[in-house]
């Protein structure tokens, strides 16, 4: 029997796979009479199992819901470790009025080990059991009317020691129980991709004359190592400020001769399964990116072609507009423009009103010129662009 614990064998991110796990059960459904032809056990409720244990897997608690947990649980006991010392600081004072001066007795209930113990779960646990023992060792004196520390306050200490021992030992029952969740959640992932592999090997198998289909049952690009005749990683492109790119996820890659797309996985990888030989442009796109156009990618029969995407990160713009008057009359044929930004310009229309788009977003200024003869000097105005916004520039000369 081995002890070594069950691993994932895929590469993406959970999250990722349960995504494709849900989009492939889908594909499918739509071919499942082809898939039952090839092989029964795919015949009903075979699609509604898979659900099912989709929907187990995506149920378990992620490793950052169990840090959440965690950090709940710690903080229980922090709070707890809190009242337990405000409850012996509240007594030292009563302790003090019913023996002044005896510090032998003080430090029978504690007090010259506190402060070794104040930080420290256990310590602190069992010193609040010691600390209730002395109370009620000294039940009579604490409870003597000049002193007034009731019943109901050593009763106290006691609730105090088991409320931080209960929450301590949730605390450590769950340390102890994390390798447990980690392979109780790997082995519904588990369960899930082996599903997955299994309909993906048979759908390739099905449909391999068939480029549009057959890219349905590829894997995803980080775990599909034989299938794919175009591959690559996309990426933010490298720049001075940012030399170690991130790999950038669901990127949508398209060979736009056949209008077939696929997306990048958690890791960055895209992947085209069987193509037909030919020149091809793949089109590259993701929001808050520009979008890349890659011509001339040549395709031959058995030959895997690796093309890897680098995309900029897109300037977040607005549009700048507004109207040009001298003595309150429009001036058509003036000139507007982004003050440092000479591409940027606009010329008024016959009722004097322009507009520039493109504008980068942030503090900008606009600059205004009559258009000749005048010999009156420029305006400028200063003005804040925010992104997808419209910002108004009027000026009057």
């Amino acid at each position: 029997m081995s002890l070594e614990p069950l691993k994932r064998i895929y590469s993406i991110a959970d999250a990722y796979m349960l995504e494709f796990a849900k989009t492939l059960r889908l594909f499918f459904i739509e071919d499942q009479a082809a898939f039952v032809a090839e092989d029964s056990n795919f015949a009903s409720p075979f699609e509604t199992d898979w659900q099912t244990v989709i929907d187990t897997a995506e149920a378990e608690p992620s490793a950052e819901q169990r840090v959440d947990q965690m950090t709940t649980l710690t903080q229980t006991v922090l709070n707890e470790m809190t009242l337990s010392r405000e409850c012996f600081q509240d007594s030292k004072r009563y302790i003090k009025k019913a023996f002044p001066n005896n510090v032998t007795i003080w430090n029978e209930f504690g007090f010259n080990d506190y402060n070794e113990v104040g930080e420290k779960q256990p310590e602190m646990i069992q010193f609040m059991k010691r600390f209730h023992t002395t109370a009620v060792k000294y039940t009579a004196e604490l409870t003597a009317p000049a002193v007034n520390f009731t019943l109901l306050r050593i009763a106290d200490i006691e609730t105090r020691r088991a409320a931080l021992d209960a929450a301590n030992n949730v605390q450590e029952k769950f340390k102890k129980d994390i390798p447990t969740f980690t392979q109780q959640r790997v082995t519904k992932m588990m369960a899930v991709w082996d599903i997955c592999t299994d309909v993906a090997g048979v759908g390739k198998s099905l449909f391999r004359n068939d480029y549009a289909k057959y890219q349905h049952y590829l894997l995803p690009a980080s775990d599909e190592t034989e299938a794919f005749i175009l591959k690559g990683v996309v990426k933010e492109v490298a720049s001075g400020a940012n030399p170690t790119p991130p790999v950038i996820e669901d990127a949508t890659v398209t060979v736009q001769e056949l209008s077939v797309s696929t997306q990048s996985d958690s890791n960055g990888k895209y992947g085209f399964g069987i193509l037909p030989a030919g020149t091809y442009t793949l089109v590259v796109s993701k929001a808050g990116y520009v979008t890349q156009n890659i011509p001339g990618i040549v395709i031959t029969t058995g030959t895997p072609v690796i093309q890897n995407i680098n995309l900029t990160p897109a300037v977040a713009t607005g549009t700048v507009n507004g109207n040009v008057k001298q003595t309150a009359i429009n001036v058509p044929g003036a000139t507007v423009s982004v003050q440092g930004l000479p591409l940027l310009t606009a010329t008024t229309d016959p009722m004097g009103n322009y507009t520039i788009n493109n504008v980068p977003a942030g503090a900008q200024t606009i600059v205004a010129q009559l258009p000749p003869p005048s010999g009156a000097l420029p305006q400028t105005q200063g003005v804040t662009v925010t992104a997808g916004g419209t910002v108004t520039a009027n000026f009057n000369f």
